[in-house]
């Protein structure tokens, strides 16, 4: 079974606002990545990790901002990272934040491996993409550095800087030259991203004043866990067809490649799980199509554009085969039941 790595769509929030504040065309780059803008309304979603650095590297080199996973990270608030962001927000202490981090990463980002590594008076947070992502995703390195650093300020307060930071990525000195690292010892070409940490900070206190009772902590540890077992290698496909539907029909090149895979791989894939692709995106637009059937102020022209057909008479058509009714008849159909 080939692994996807996978990651929630809220992790690109500071990504996002930095955009909205250069006045960026945010839509626009999101659509080039495959990724449209209704996954801004759908934080939780699970997407494949590959697909999101990219995104984030493709972004920077648009905006020619070499520090721009840094400024972006910057803009990131653990606090808007979904049910994560809300667990770790109101952790007890630095520590239990830490080790929630640690414990939930894999439902959050089943590509990111997080620890802590012990040296005396201090402790190292250290991090890695799986999968050899290091090598070709600067900008997602330094900003998922950023995401720690923001975490750790949750505690230690918004004007703490580490004494030394190690990472992965090749020397910058536009990066060493930033005011945000004037006191910061940084080493580079390094096995794992690493912040030092003394542990006088990990026992300090947390200091969130949101309301937040056991009922909503139990339901954002379901929504990772449960989401996290129910994406299998057909669900995550279908996940994927159904964000590509919004351009048009995802031909099976675009989506091997946002897996990250060959054509041929992904069909052997297809194969070994008794599925055809054609098939795949016939579900998915049957599935779609019901649902917004459901809802009378939905146009059939509307609904049609919604799922990738440019001609309304080609989705009936569709629809009557999937059906044995047309959209209009369902619609009759699901009032009366």
């Amino acid at each position: 079974m080939i692994h996807i790595p996978l990651i929630r769509a809220n992790v690109i929030h500071g990504v996002i606002t930095l955009l909205q504040q250069l006045d960026a065309p945010t839509e626009s780059l999101l659509a080039e990545a495959k990724l449209p803008a209704s996954i801004l309304h759908d934080p939780e979603v699970l997407l494949p990790l590959k697909q999101v650095l990219q995104f984030i590297e493709n972004t920077a080199l648009k905006e020619g901002m070499e520090q721009f996973g840094l400024l972006a990270g910057q803009k990131a608030q653990v606090a808007n990272l979904g049910a994560l962001g809300r667990l770790l927000s109101h952790s007890l202490t630095l520590y239990d934040a830490v080790d929630t981090l640690i414990r939930l990463v894999p439902s959050y980002n089943s590509g990111d491996r997080i620890w802590l590594n012990q040296q005396g008076e201090n402790v190292w947070l250290c991090r890695r993409f799986i999968n050899n992502f290091e090598t070709d995703h600067p900008q997602a390195i330094h900003y998922s550095l950023m995401l720690l650093i923001n975490l750790i300020q949750l505690a230690a307060g918004l004007c703490w800087m580490p004494t030394e930071i190690h990472l992965t990525t090749p020397h910058s000195w536009s990066l060493v030259e930033m005011e945000l690292f004037s006191n910061t010892k940084i080493l580079f070409n390094q096995d794992e991203t690493a912040i030092i940490v003394p542990k006088n900070l990990l026992n300090l206190p947390l200091h969130n004043f949101d309301e937040y009772d056991e009922q909503q902590r139990n339901q954002d540890y379901e929504i990772l866990y449960s989401s996290t077992r129910s994406t299998n290698f057909a669900t995550l496909i279908r996940q994927i067809i159904g964000i590509e539907l919004k351009q048009g029909y995802p031909k099976i090149q675009s989506t091997a490649e946002i897996l990250g895979i060959s054509v041929r791989s992904f069909q052997r894939q297809l194969n070994k799980c008794n599925l055809t692709y054609s098939h795949l995106v016939e579900q998915v637009r049957f599935e779609l199509a019901t649902q917004l059937l459901r809802d009378p102020t939905n146009k059939v022209t509307d609904i049609a554009a919604e799922i990738g057909y440019k001609d309304v008479g080609n989705f009936t058509r569709a629809f009557k085969r999937w059906a044995g009714v047309s959209p209009r008849a369902y619609l009759g159909l699901a009032e009366k039941g």
